[in-house]
């Protein structure tokens, strides 16, 4: 009750207060307002008849305005001794005249401020194709959906998904690449497909041996780490940008991967010849064998070095390379101390590379054998 009634009575003796200080500035501007008047009166009626004189010459002549006009020219033999109401009434006879003038002149200004305003494009209703239209405009990264119609929900294709297909289930992914011809669970065709997840291996060439998708990744994600986060992402909007128009045949999205342009990889390897990325690379991602697990690493130390480098930045590579995009979406952000690391369950299309990746993570070195137990485990239990 107490904790109410003061907070009550806080409102209170704030609303007062704003009323003390309106009533204060209002009777302020009275006081001042007559000083004004009192001291230059004189100059202050022969300036506003000068003015009301201009303005009935530029009116259509009437009765009413010809005497005001008459008035006028006698009272500016004796400014001095004009009234403040004759003034009112003068400017009344004159706003008279110009009402039909003033309701045109605002009427205008409003029909520019509705049709042709900065707030236009505020007030335009958009659906969620509409929103990426505009936001790219905005974000290059995004660039690369915006003539794209992959906003509905559709079902996965049978077979491969296509790349821009949503995520499979457990189970569809186990029916298409896990079941053997009579129907039943294969654990050896899972493991194939796990494996597919890792991509090719890291080698001691480093990330100029990647596919074309990996090195732009190299590249943006040790630019980030190193805090040229605009050069990052420059180079991942370039990517999206570069395929604009690439892939535009499906209904849902590409029919078949994109490649990655060839003056958006000319660029990306400019920067892998870096000296400094070079080496931020080498100090990530020489303890995995793995082209996936090693970006996989980068990414979340590039997070951790320079802050937030969201999936939306390089969700392009979807549409290029599909189980690399999974295996790097399924990462949260990582924490202080490693061990403590929590990231989101990843989807089943990346859960042999997260099984790998968490076995290397933990053991600190390169494993060229795809260990893929916790994923397998997954299917096994389904």
């Amino acid at each position: 009750m107490s904790g109410t009634a003061s907070r009550s009575s806080g409102s209170r003796s704030s609303g007062e207060l704003t009323l003390m200080l309106a009533g204060v500035a209002l009777l302020g501007s009275v006081v001042l307002a007559y000083m004004v008047w009192s001291t230059f009166h004189t100059e202050i009626s022969r300036f506003y008849c000068k003015a009301l004189i201009w303005q009935i010459g530029i009116l259509s002549p009437t009765p009413d305005l010809a005497r005001l006009n008459l008035q006028l020219h006698q009272a500016l033999h004796h400014p001095a001794s004009i009234r403040l109401i004759q003034l009112y009434y003068g400017l009344s006879i004159v706003g008279l005249q110009l009402r039909w003038v003033a309701v045109l002149v605002g009427g205008i200004c409003a029909g520019l401020c509705l049709f042709f305003g900065e707030n236009k494009a505020l007030r335009t209703v958009l659906d969620l194709e509409g929103l990426i239209a505009v936001q790219a405009k905005m974000f290059p990264t995004l660039r690369g959906f915006a003539k794209r119609r992959i906003t509905r929900l559709v079902a996965p294709s049978t077979g491969a998904p296509l790349p821009a297909d949503p995520a499979l289930t457990a189970d569809e992914w186990r029916s298409r690449f896990a079941t053997a011809a009579d129907g039943s669970f294969s654990e050896v065709c899972a493991q194939e497909a796990f494996e597919r997840q890792l991509g090719p291996h890291y080698t001691t060439a480093g990330p100029g041996a990647a596919p074309p998708a990996a090195q732009v990744l190299f590249a943006a994600f040790a630019l980030h780490k190193l805090k040229r986060r605009d050069e990052a992402m420059t180079l991942l909007g370039q990517l999206s940008e570069g395929l604009a128009d690439a892939g535009l045949d499906g209904d849902t999205g590409p029919k078949v991967s994109l490649k990655v342009p060839a003056e958006v990889l000319k660029n990306a390897q400019d920067f892998l010849a870096d000296p400094d990325v070079q080496a931020t690379i080498a100090q990530s991602c020489n303890r995995h064998g793995w082209t996936t697990t090693a970006l996989m690493t980068l990414l979340c130390d590039a997070r951790f070095e320079a802050g937030v480098l969201a999936p939306p930045a390089f969700a392009i590579v979807k549409l290029i390379d599909r189980p690399l995009w999974y295996a790097l979406h399924s990462l949260g952000y990582p924490s202080e101390n490693p061990n403590e690391d929590v990231h989101p369950n990843p989807r089943i299309e990346a859960a042999g590379a997260r099984a790998h990746w968490s076995e290397e993570q933990r053991l600190r070195r390169p494993l060229y054998i795809p260990v893929l137990d916790r994923a397998l485990s997954t299917l096994r239990s389904a």
